[in-house]
């Protein structure tokens, strides 16, 4: 059982890191499209 806790935290925490990825490289486009103009 512990194991599994384990497990589903570091995914959690994966997903923390996924999103705030998501969000940098949304933002460096917009960056890009606003030196593009």
């Amino acid at each position: 059982m512990p194991a599994k806790m384990k497990a589903e935290e570091e995914l959690k925490e994966q997903r923390k890191k996924g999103k705030a990825a998501e969000e940098r490289y949304r933002k460096s486009l917009e960056d890009g499209k606003k030196r593009e103009e």
